[in-house]
């Protein structure tokens, strides 16, 4: 179990990289800057963390466990505008960190696993009438597509409202999937 003392100490250590990426790409932030701007020495720094590397894994699996959680507590059915507008408000509350790891980071790894996981748990309410292999390219285009719209949303500083957002997904989204869908599973 992880004592308070750790918890907070990881969590400034979290933070100082947060800042330090919104001005610059992690291959060029040093330890040294994460702990100047931490106001903590290098000593406790590795008694966390590697690398600024691994900080920043520790993050992403930070916002990957806190999105996860989140998606499952919407009270609205998947596949609804609903859910949509509940999951974009997500994104535009956690905005520094969704702007960071989507949009800013110098690594797609952030983008393919948030990806890969908010798949798995559509995939949970979505059913195909079609074959495996067209299912796999729906999904594909499902995914990237709207994820570049949220993307191209973020980097616009959230210029249009976020039901705006959600209706012109869940339009896209329905009128190319629409006679895919198998209506018995809802």
């Amino acid at each position: 179990m992880i004592n308070r003392r750790t918890k907070l100490t990881k969590a400034i250590l979290k933070e100082s990289l947060i800042e330090l990426l919104q001005d610059k790409p992690l291959s060029k932030i040093t330890i040294k800057e994460i702990c100047e701007n931490a106001d903590m020495n290098r000593s406790t720094f590795y008694l966390h963390y590697t690398d600024q590397y691994v900080l920043l894994q520790d993050i992403e699996s930070d916002i990957m466990d806190n999105t996860r959680e989140y998606l499952q507590n919407i009270r609205s059915r998947i596949g609804t505008k609903e859910y949509l507008h509940h999951f974009l408000l997500y994104i535009k509350e956690n905005r520094k960190i969704f702007k960071i790891l989507l949009c800013l980071s110098d690594s797609s790894t952030f983008r393919n696993d948030f990806t890969n996981k908010t798949l798995e748990h559509i995939k949970t309410q979505l059913v195909f009438t079609c074959s495996g292999t067209i299912q796999k390219y729906i999904y594909s285009y499902l995914m990237q597509g709207s994820l570049q719209i949220i993307i191209e949303w973020i980097n616009a500083d959230f210029d249009v409202d976020a039901n705006e957002i959600a209706g012109l997904l869940f339009q896209l989204s329905d009128g190319a999937v629409n006679h895919y869908i198998d209506d018995s599973k809802g």
